[in-house]
């Protein structure tokens, strides 16, 4: 289930990339990619569990993700780091602003406020 609506996208968080044919996907890709984050510390307890703090963050962590990999779709669905035509090459992967996580791709900054909820410690609770 995701944790956010297009309703939430639109009128809560202010979104406007995405489409509302194209919500459900994304809001459900990025809630599956956070639960990859948070060890699915959140399916485990319920999003209505969290405290109030931890659920904004989430939601809004949701609607980030949901926009960064809207726009950076061909990046992360292609399955080659690098390529070389001619003798120009590019390589991509993470940088200064983007991470790997649990074997996500993730921006730094959406990652750093996950971690401020607790849900990204791996340890048993």
């Amino acid at each position: 289930m995701a944790y956010v609506d297009y309703n939430y996208y639109v009128d809560t968080y202010g979104g406007n990339k995405i489409t509302a044919e194209n919500a459900a996907r994304a809001f459900q890709t990025a809630s599956d990619t956070v639960d990859t984050l948070t060890y699915c510390h959140i399916v485990g307890r319920g999003l209505e569990a969290l405290s109030g703090f931890q659920k904004s963050i989430i939601e809004r962590a949701v609607c980030k993700l949901a926009e960064w990999q809207a726009e950076n779709a061909d990046m992360l669905d292609n399955p080659y780091s690098s390529y070389s035509i001619n003798g120009v090459s590019a390589t991509w992967g993470t940088g200064a602003g983007v991470k790997q996580v649990n074997g996500v791709l993730i921006p730094t900054s959406i990652y750093a406020e996950l971690v401020k909820t607790g849900l990204c410690f791996p340890g048993v609770r």
